[in-house]
């Protein structure tokens, strides 16, 4: 079972691993709403508007809580720019998890 309550920050040289802010909508969006992208994921709508950035940012603390989702925003250290999502979705039940993640074109 999965029993975090606030997602935690993970870095390497490259890459950091953080929870998702609303200030992210916009960039979220830009990535999101790439037909590649899009094309990779069931969950993801296609066009991906600032409002369906804005809305899945704002669900992500409940998928944690009661869904037992943990969502990372990738970003690079460097530039701090946006790259993309990495998931894990925990099934209680099974003592199994799945992994997903995307990363934008740029």
């Amino acid at each position: 079972m999965l029993k975090l309550k606030k997602v935690p920050t993970l870095q390497t040289t490259r890459l950091r691993l953080r929870e998702f802010m609303p200030e992210d909508a916009p960039s979220l969006q830009i990535i999101a709403n790439d037909r590649k992208v899009a094309y990779t994921s069931a969950a993801i709508a296609y066009p991906y508007s600032i409002e369906h950035a804005k809305h899945w940012i704002s669900c992500l603390k409940n998928m944690l809580l009661f869904q037992q989702i943990i969502t990372f925003a990738v970003d690079n250290i460097e530039t701090g720019e946006l790259m993309g999502r990495v998931g894990l979705t925990v099934f209680n039940d099974s003592n199994q998890a799945d992994l997903g993640y995307w990363i934008g074109a740029n």
